[in-house]
Parts: C-alpha cells; sequence; structure tokens
C-alpha cells in the first residue's frame, strides 16, 4: 500500500506512472505547455479550478475546456495526478506517453468503471477493471496474473459481492492497484515524499492540441501562477470563492496559507486569535493542538484514561452532543490556558499583489452588471423611472412614499420637489381629508390636532406618537396597549384597515418633524380613502398640481 496515498487524492482520480519522458515532455504530449512549478501534490491538486476559464476584453467569462495534470520526477519515473480527470485512460494518449518508454495507469471514479492500463512502445500490454480482474485485454492479457494472485486480487464472480470465500468484487482493489504499481515500477511513494515534491502543473488540451497557442494561454498560466502562491485566497474576487479571504479585510498570504480554508471559521469568531495563530511559533502550536485533541476528554472528565477503543467513542459522544460548550467557550478557553498567545508579534499586512488583469476585467464585468440590476430593480420599484431626489431613497422617506407608486408616479415627484412650507400644508390637506372621510373629524380632540396643525404648534400631548394617539382614542391607559402582529398566506389580501384608525395614524403622521415624510405618510392613506383618482385630482388641484 502506498502510505498516506488516501489524504492526498481526491476522490475520483487518474494516476499514471511514465519511464522515458520527464513531466515537461509529458505534458508537452499531453497538449500543455510551459507548466507552473508549485510544491506539494495538496497545494499543487487545489489549484486544478485556474485553469477552468479564461476573461475575454469585456470581463466575461469562457470554459476552457483544458483538462487539469500535475507532474513531477520519481527516480527514473514521471507520476502524473489528474483531478476528476481521465485523460491518461484515452489509447492516443497511452500511445503517446509509452512510445518511448512505459505507461503504468490506475483510473478511479466513484460512478464509472475503474480500469488499470499497463502499455510500453506504444503498445497497450495489460488492461483490466480492478475490481473484477477476472476479462483482462491487451497484447499479452495474462502477463500479470501471477503477481495480481500474490497480491490478493480476487478473481471470478464477475458482477457479484463477495461471498463467504472471499470471491467476486474486491473491496480492497484500490489498495491492491497501487501495491501492484508499486511492484511494477519499484516506485514508492507516501505522503511524506508527495509534500516535498515539485510538480509541474498545466491546463491540456490533449496530444496534438494547439491551445496552448491561443492568446488566453498565458493569461490562464498567470492564475495557476497566483493560485500556487496564494492557494487559499487567489480567487477570493469571483463570487462562491471558497474561503472568503478579501469579504474579511484579510489580502497577507502568509495569514492565508498559515490558517487554510478552516481559518476563516476562526477569523470569524475571534480575529485577535486567527492572526495569533497565524505568527504563532512551532512549540506553541504543537502544545494548542494537543490541548484541542484533549479537549473533548477534559470536559467529561475522562483525559487521565487510555485514547482508544469504547472509552474513547464515549468520550466523544458526550462531548460533540452538550459537553463540549459553544466554540466561543472553547476559544475563551484557548485564551485562558494559553496566555502566551498575547505575546505573538503580528507584523504589519505585506501588500496586496497587483490586481491581475483577467481578475480586473472580471471585476470591472460584475460591477457592470451589478450596477444593471441595481438600476432595473430601482425601476421596477419606482414604477419605471427612478427618482433624481435623494432625499427619495432614504429608508424612512421609501416606507411612506413607495404606496404611493401604483396611483400617481409623477405625484410623488411633485411632492419631493415642494417647499417645506407647501409640504407642511399638504400633510394638513391629506390628514383634515382623512379624518373628514372617516367621520374623526367629529371628535373635539382631532379637530383641535389639526388646528394645532394649520397654526404651526406642537401637536397636543395625545398626538405626541401613535400609542398616546390610540389610548386617547380608545379611552384606555398607555401603558394598557399590547402591539399585536398578524401573519397571512401567501397573496392573500390584508384585511382593511379600521377608517378611524388610519385617520388617526395620518394626523399623528402630520406632525412629524420632517415636512417630506409628513406629506408623504398622509397623502398615502388619504388616496386609499374612496375612490383614488378623484382623491388626487382633488389633491392636484388644491396645490396647483397638473
Amino acid at each position: 500500500m502506498v502510505a498516506g496515498v488516501e489524504q492526498v487524492l481526491p476522490l475520483d482520480f487518474c494516476v499514471t506512472l511514465v519511464r522515458g519522458a520527464g513531466p515537461d515532455e509529458v505534458i508537452g504530449i499531453l497538449g500543455g505547455a510551459d507548466p507552473v512549478p508549485i510544491v506539494s501534490a495538496q497545494t499543487a491538486l487545489l489549484a486544478e479550478d485556474a485553469v477552468r476559464e479564461w476573461v475575454d476584453e469585456d470581463g466575461a467569462s469562457h470554459p476552457t475546456d483544458l483538462k487539469y495534470v500535475v507532474a513531477t520526477r520519481l527516480g527514473d519515473w514521471t507520476m502524473v495526478i489528474e483531478p476528476n480527470g481521465y485523460l491518461c485512460t484515452d489509447r492516443d494518449v497511452v500511445r503517446a506517453l509509452s512510445a518511448a518508454g512505459e505507461l503504468v495507469s490506475f483510473y478511479y471514479n466513484e460512478n464509472t468503471t475503474p480500469s488499470f492500463t499497463w502499455a510500453a512502445g506504444g503498445s497497450e500490454l495489460v488492461c483490466f477493471n480492478p475490481g473484477y480482474p477476472d476479462d483482462p485485454y491487451g497484447a499479452e492479457p495474462g502477463r500479470l496474473d501471477g503477481l495480481l494472485t500474490e497480491l490478493g486480487f480476487t478473481f471470478g464472480g464477475y458482477g457479484e459481492d463477495l461471498d463467504d470465500d472471499g470471491n467476486g468484487f474486491d473491496a480492497d482493489f484500490q489498495e491492491r492497484t497501487f501495491a501492484l504499481m508499486e511492484r511494477m515500477t519499484g516506485v514508492r511513494w507516501d505522503i511524506e515524499l508527495l509534500d516535498a515534491a515539485t510538480f509541474h502543473c498545466a491546463g491540456v488540451g490533449g496530444p496534438g492540441s494547439r491551445v496552448a497557442t491561443e492568446p488566453w494561454y498565458a493569461e490562464v498560466r498567470e492564475e495557476l501562477t497566483a493560485c500556487a502562491q496564494d492557494p487559499y485566497g487567489w480567487n477570493d474576487h469571483d463570487f462562491g470563492d471558497f474561503a472568503g479571504w478579501r469579504r474579511r479585510g484579510v489580502t497577507d498570504p502568509r495569514v492565508k496559507r498559515a490558517l487554510g480554508h478552516a481559518g476563516t471559521t476562526v477569523l470569524d469568531e475571534d480575529r485577535a486569535l486567527a492572526l495569533a495563530l497565524a505568527f504563532a511559533p512551532a512549540g506553541l502550536i504543537e502544545r494548542m493542538d494537543l490541548w484541542v485533541r484533549q479537549q473533548p476528554y477534559r470536559v467529561v472528565g475522562r483525559l487521565d484514561e487510555p485514547w482508544h477503543g469504547p472509552a474513547e467513542d464515549l468520550c466523544w459522544q458526550l462531548a460533540t452532543a452538550d459537553g463540549g460548550g459553544s466554540t466561543a467557550e472553547r476559544i475563551a478557553d484557548l485564551w485562558r490556558d494559553f496566555p502566551e498567545l498575547r505575546d505573538v508579534v503580528i507584523p504589519p499586512p505585506q501588500p496586496p499583489p497587483p490586481e491581475r488583469a483577467a481578475v480586473r476585467r472580471k471585476r470591472e464585468a460584475r460591477e457592470r452588471d451589478e450596477e444593471r440590476w441595481r438600476l432595473e430593480d430601482l425601476r421596477t420599484t419606482w414604477g419605471g423611472r427612478i427618482p433624481t431626489d435623494p432625499r427619495l431613497f432614504e429608508p424612512d422617506v421609501q416606507l411612506y412614499t413607495l404606496g404611493l407608486v401604483p396611483y400617481d408616479r409623477d405625484l410623488i415627484d411633485r411632492i419631493a420637489g415642494s417647499d417645506a412650507g407647501t409640504q407642511r400644508a399638504m400633510a394638513l390637506w391629506a390628514a383634515r381629508f382623512c379624518c373628514t372621510r372617516s367621520g374623526l373629524i367629529d371628535k373635539d380632540w382631532a379637530e383641535a390636532g389639526l388646528i394645532a396643525l394649520e397654526r404651526g404648534a406642537p401637536p397636543p400631548s395625545w398626538l405626541a406618537d401613535h400609542d398616546a394617539a390610540y389610548a386617547h382614542w380608545r379611552g384606555v391607559p398607555r401603558e394598557s396597549i399590547v402591539h399585536v402582529g398578524r401573519l397571512g398566506l401567501s397573496g392573500e389580501e390584508p384585511p382593511p384597515p379600521d377608517p378611524e384608525l388610519a385617520a388617526l395614524h395620518a394626523l399623528v403622521h402630520a406632525h412629524h418633524d420632517d415636512p417630506l415624510i409628513a406629506a408623504m405618510a398622509t397623502v398615502r392613506p388619504a388616496v386609499q380613502f374612496g375612490d383614488p383618482p378623484a382623491v388626487i385630482a382633488a389633491f392636484r388641484a388644491a396645490f396647483d398640481l397638473p
């Protein structure tokens, strides 16, 4: 078994070993050019998305249709890894890569049939499904039978599950196939080797492809280089970025490299802790790592027991139920138990790298789209015409204004364009109209409120706010008022408001400190009393608004 391989490879992969061609030559055969060096298989495989699209002069993104490959030298062989790819299973590719030497390849996908290929001199020697190795094909199909038996491959019972004798589908075929590749090539790799290796990384178009001559290919390589330098934040400019460092105000690649994707969770909970962790010395990080792993046992009082077997499982279950505390509590405990964290020196952030041309074009296109969507939304909201008066966009003003849009869009601009004195007169007209239509005008105290408005005097105490007005109207103590909300079904028409209550609200709004809000908040209910066109016509006539 290749040690630790499951920690490096993605779920779906193709791993190929080629003898007779170096990494750059392999990439050239596969239709790529000018590969980018990236240290560590894990980092190299993270860069797959960097070759998926190119950006035109207008900022629009287009698929490249490139396949992503990473290659490194291991002794006399070149290892090629395709995350989520299968280019090296193509017969033309197999023929080209093995023409000057030899090829051993293993393709696995959870949704399709796995395959193993051994080729030399441009010819397929042995090919088979490693889960069911009974039907090999190629120029010498039986040549590996002895080695397959020695390594424990399961023969017999094609298409069936394992029976009591171990025949049928081999659930361990991945492990056996990697062991087979090791025996055939003499190349042994483990997680430490792959972590230290330098991989040559490129987007490729397939044998004979001229995609590397496309004008945009150089910019795709630039994106790949940026990903190599900043794998956890290179694509922060885009929608749906995985880490979102830039949105959180972090551009320093040292922080992103140190904390990785999961670091954003800590950053959201405690920014100071995240920055301290990014620059803490290795010894302190190791002690905190042990502290975190011990925390579930510490919480449930089982720290001194062996960390294996049923006791471990029990502790984890207890800790992940209710005994582990919240994330904020655990972070507070971490600060308490490691006070030296406060002494970590956090250097000034490095300046962000210059914005790449493709990223700039994409950002500008996104900003243009966002502006277009914003304007379209405003036009829809404002009945097809966006206001020019900035006051109409203020939330408190919009609250009382948008209700007038379906009735008379032009009237909104006329009210907003009037001077403060006229707006006060409009509020008085609308409030008196509401009180008259509802019959509230028969109340002496309501008339007193209107007279105060006419004189520009402060409102009576019972019109100071809506609660005071409602209590006075109903003859109940103010403190007895309870506000109740109502939820209705989607599309359900709300019940019509009590006319006197609507007029009462208009009377209170008419005394608002802001003349514009006073006018909008009273004209709207006035229009909704009776026949809207007739009310609007009367209002326009009263203020000479043709």
